[in-house]
């Protein structure tokens, strides 16, 4: 839904253009094969063009839950050694700011909304424009990093939660991916005729497996993420 609660659609297609933008946007920012790529947000449509512009770009996403106090978001991005990290607004980059002299490999934040810096802290269109030129330079540029993943490579890096102590960080290769989305859709609880309402939190690990599951049945999602909503939907 957008600001006037209208409901608006990708098509795969506008969603894999817009994810491979994001993608060499990533790229020209350095961001390098299996390199840690954070999503700090609430469940929105943003949250899964990032997660598909990270992978297109071969690095690995590591996710925080939106509601996660400064010190934990501290220890997560830094014990994963994110380079780039994806947030929903103002409130999760005030978190990072608050911590960023212990974040020394963190570079950049890229904002769904707000308007960042323009240094440190970046719009989507900022990265997107960043996309762009790399693309207009090298038009085969996301292509390229794209096929040069693996299936050992690392997809994903996603904290645990209920755990005692500190959360763990669970690596996750895109193999183990490909399996999780081929075992849910050989169940056929979900056909390419479906629609799927995605929202309760993206950054556990289930958040993924719907996205894996999605790409592998090719059904589409209803994407909202706001709990007052839920029933409304």
């Amino acid at each position: 839904p957008d600001a006037d609660e209208q409901w608006q659609s990708l098509s795969w297609a506008q969603a894999g253009d817009q994810a491979s933008t994001w993608a060499a946007g990533l790229i020209a920012l350095g961001v390098k094969s299996e390199d840690r790529v954070g999503i700090a947000s609430e469940t929105n449509i943003e949250w899964t063009i990032a997660a598909l512009a990270i992978a297109l770009a071969g690095a690995a996403f590591t996710t925080v839950y939106s509601q996660t106090d400064a010190d934990d978001v501290r220890y997560e991005l830094a014990d994963a050694g994110t380079q780039v990290l994806f947030v929903s607004d103002q409130g999760q980059l005030d978190k990072v700011l608050s911590v960023r002299s212990d974040l020394p490999d963190l570079k950049k934040v890229v904002m769904f909304t707000g308007e960042g810096d323009g240094d440190f802290s970046i719009t989507l269109d900022q990265l997107a424009e960043l996309g762009t030129a790399a693309l207009a330079d090298d038009p085969d540029l996301v292509r390229t990093r794209a096929e040069g993943v693996t299936g050992d490579h690392v997809a994903t890096m996603i904290y645990t939660s209920g755990t005692t102590g500190r959360p763990k960080g669970v690596l996750l290769p895109h193999s183990a991916w490909g399996y999780t989305s081929a075992a849910l859709n050989s169940l056929g609880v979900l056909r390419p005729d479906d629609l799927e309402f995605r929202w309760l939190p993206m950054a556990p690990v289930f958040g993924t497996t719907l996205l894996a599951a999605q790409i592998g049945g090719g059904y589409a999602a209803a994407v909202d993420g706001r709990p007052s909503k839920i029933l409304e939907n």
